[in-house]
């Protein structure tokens, strides 16, 4: 599995399909990526498998993705993750934060190189 959006390496994730919830996903998650947005309840995660694309919004549907999943043999799937915030509420330091960017100086565009 791959987490977007740090797009760091993908884990390996065991878990019973026919149990399983969002919520057990989003604190493997930040259990590994440490991605403060996760947190918050209103994280939504999408998926992406086998060049489909997957929104399941409650615990059920997230399970019968994940048996679809296993019945076309699609074992790795990608994760995109998305903030219930309005773009209009992020800061510059609040985003760097959100993608693990680090902390820096200069809270500026002009720290990162073209």
């Amino acid at each position: 599995m791959t987490s977007i959006p740090k797009r760091t390496k993908s884990f390996r994730w065991i878990t019973n399909i026919e149990q399983v919830t969002l919520r057990n996903l989003k604190e493997s998650i930040i259990a590994i990526y440490k991605t403060p947005v996760l947190e918050n309840n209103g994280a939504i995660l999408n998926f992406m498998s086998g060049g489909g694309k997957y929104f399941p919004q409650t615990d059920m549907e997230f399970c019968n993705m994940l048996q679809l999943f296993v019945k076309k043999n699609h074992l790795e799937f990608t994760v995109n993750t998305e903030t219930s915030s309005p773009f209009s509420d992020w800061t510059f330091a609040k985003m760097c934060r959100q993608y693990n960017i680090g902390e820096i100086d200069d809270p500026s565009l002009n720290a990162f190189p073209i």
